[in-house]
């Protein structure tokens, strides 16, 4: 059991990227979500992500981002259309790691905000 007087763990002060990188290269098959995807026909599926596969999609939308908007230049903004899931995160973070920022499109009762 945990207590406060015990020290973190190295992970503890990991930033996020670090953090599911360090994760994914010692254990690649260990689970980080399951994705619960509701279907009429097939019924509820559920998918299951490990950390090495969330891991190579972070790296892969990475390398999409520098491939087609080039080096980032001081938190250039990129759009979000989509639903706040796991998609949003593999877009959030790797716009972080090429010196980008994310804003997000929310539409509340018809009334359209930017949340960043």
């Amino acid at each position: 059991m945990t207590t406060f007087l015990e020290p973190p763990n190295e992970e503890a002060n990991m930033l996020l990227p670090t953090f599911i990188d360090s994760r994914a290269r010692l254990e690649p098959h260990r689970l980080f979500c399951v994705l619960i995807n509701p279907d009429k026909k097939a019924g509820i599926t559920t998918s299951m992500v490990s950390y090495g596969y969330y891991a190579n999609s972070i790296h892969k939308c990475a390398w999409w981002i520098e491939k087609t908007l080039g080096k980032g230049l001081g938190l250039d903004t990129l759009g979000y259309l989509g639903p706040p899931d796991i998609l949003y995160t593999v877009v959030a973070i790797p716009a972080a790691n090429t010196n980008r920022k994310v804003i997000r499109r929310l539409y509340h009762h018809g009334q359209a905000k930017s949340q960043v």
